[in-house]
Parts: C-alpha cells; structure tokens; sequence
C-alpha cells in the first residue's frame, strides 16, 4: 500500500475523531452560551486551586454559599490540570456572578475554559489515536500515528505549564 493508501486509510479510520472534536467545541460554547436569543452572554466565574489545597471543603462551601444565597447557578465543572484544580461556575445573573468571584476571589479570563477543554481533548485524542495504532498492520503507518499522539501530548503539557506560569 503506497502513502497515499495509508493516508486514506486514517482519514477513514479517523471519521469519528471529527464527530468527538465537535462534541468537545459543543462543550466550549456552552460556557459562552445567551442568556437569551439576542441576550448578553453568561458570566463564567473562574476559581483556581492549586493541588494542595482542600478541594472537598472549597466546594462544601461554594455549596453553602450558593445555598445560603438562594443561587443555582446554569453550570459547575471543576477541571483538574496539571498541579491545578480549576473550578468553573456559570451564572445567570450579574450580581450573584459579582459576589460569588469576591467571596471566592474568582476571575472571569473567558479563555481559561476553551484553553483547559482544549488540553483534555489533546489528551483524550492523543490515547485514542494510540488505540488505533494498536491496530495497524503497517509499521510505518503505527508509527506516525504514535508521533501525532506524541505530537498531542507535547502540546497539552506545554499548555499546562502555560497556565501554571499566569
């Protein structure tokens, strides 16, 4: 089978990895999603812990707090980075937004959420793509496939050490 055989093969093989990378946009979008047709976007409060720190009581009192202020917030995602756990809420409503990110000295860096979904697909893809090398025959074609993993797994850690730094 020539390169352009192997070639048309992953492409194939690979078909799927489009469906999974507009599910993982999907998920990024839905931070920025209206309020409301025509509405203003959602605030996304950004809270940053590092590893070390007590993660179960944080979130036992965002809990309360959001209890006590008779706040459900639209969403809540905790992301887990290298050294990092990055605690995501998306509120409706301007003032519950402003006084959870005092309360818990959160920011509002819009692209920390489409920059953290994109490490955890880099990674997801990297394990999928070495999957499917299990698989080929071909040495050749199993080895471009580990380098593309590789090649995911090299950008995701950058970008994590990226985020560490700011």
């Amino acid at each position: 089978m020539g390169t352009e055989g192997i070639e048309a093969t992953v492409i194939a093989q690979y078909a799927h990895c489009r469906q999974l990378n507009q599910t993982m946009d999907a998920r990024v979008v839905c931070a920025y999603s209206q309020r409301e047709p025509g509405g203003t976007p959602m605030r996304n409060i950004v809270i940053n812990l590092h590893r070390a720190a007590d993660l179960s009581g944080t979130m036992k009192a965002m809990r309360l707090w959001l209890d006590d202020h008779r706040c459900q917030p639209h969403r809540f995602i905790c992301d887990h980075s290298s050294g990092w756990h990055i605690i995501h809420v998306d509120f409706n409503e301007d003032d519950n937004a402003d006084a959870f990110k005092i309360h818990f000295g959160g920011s509002e860096v819009k692209s920390a959420y489409g920059t953290m979904s994109k490490v955890c697909w880099w990674r997801l893809m990297a394990e999928e793509i070495r999957t499917e090398a299990d698989g080929f025959s071909s040495a050749s074609a199993k080895h471009t496939m580990l380098y593309a993993a590789q090649t995911l797994d090299r950008m995701a850690r950058d970008m994590e050490r990226s985020l560490e730094k700011t």
